[in-house]
């Protein structure tokens, strides 16, 4: 196993993003595809924050695919001003770069994406946002009210008041039946006592009507990163299992 801080310079401002890369093993062939997972930080972190808290090199010993961290810093994934397109950056110019570099399958079978808090909106916001492309959508503690919460009222006191469109741009609850279920596997997991744990009641109830067959994990109050480490693991033995 091998980790790479990378960043190549796109078109774009973009920070560094990290890859977890699985050893290539006696008889494996240089050409054979490996399933990819990309793994979204929670609100102020970088793309080390999973192997810092998360034990992210340990949980993928032995495990036979890519794993991609981007760093997003706080902008929800999402397009804004021209400086904070990290939607594009993201599934844009990174997405190509890790294609063209590794060698990883872009099958939807083989395509997971993962988040905590931020991240867990970012992996449903852009499973929302490029239908068919990921198979398996896992949100730990998504703060998928977001938009509601940070951009309800006077949009006059946003330092970037014309930055968004359309007063649901980025509301899940607004975009999930643009995009009614289309076979995905699809996990929220949250654990009460959270501040997010309401949130991500309304979001699953609302996938549900839309069509989604969404695998609802309630858990107890635990801490932040033993739940999501926990969750994280049973992925990494899916991987393992398929691979």
């Amino acid at each position: 196993m091998a980790k790479y801080v990378m960043n190549v310079g796109f078109e774009h401002q973009m920070p560094d993003f990290t890859v977890i890369a699985p050893d290539m093993e006696e008889g494996m062939s240089r050409d054979q595809k490996l399933p990819m997972l990309w793994l979204l930080h929670d609100f102020g972190g970088d793309s080390n924050e999973w192997c810092r808290f998360g034990n992210l090199e340990g949980l993928a010993k032995g495990v036979k695919a890519f794993i991609i961290c981007p760093s997003a810093r706080t902008s929800y994934y999402v397009d804004t001003w021209e400086y904070s397109r990290y939607r594009s950056f993201i599934m844009g110019d990174m997405w190509d770069f890790v294609l063209r570099t590794f060698p990883v399958s872009d099958d939807p079978k083989d395509c997971y994406i993962c988040g905590n808090g931020m991240g867990g909106y970012g992996a449903i916001y852009y499973m929302l946002s490029y239908p068919g492309r990921f198979g398996h959508i896992i949100s730990y503690d998504g703060d998928l009210e977001a938009p509601e919460r940070f951009f309800a009222g006077d949009k006059e006191k946003f330092v970037f008041p014309n930055t968004f469109t359309k007063d649901d741009e980025f509301s899940l609850k607004a975009l999930i039946p643009q995009h009614p279920g289309n076979g995905q596997g699809m996990a929220i997991a949250a654990h009460k006592g959270h501040p997010f744990y309401e949130a991500n009641e309304r979001v699953v109830e609302c996938l549900r009507e839309n069509g989604y067959n969404v695998n609802f994990i309630q858990q107890g109050e635990q801490d932040d990163w033993k739940f999501w480490q926990d969750e994280l693991a049973h992925v990494m033995g899916r991987l393992k299992r398929e691979n």
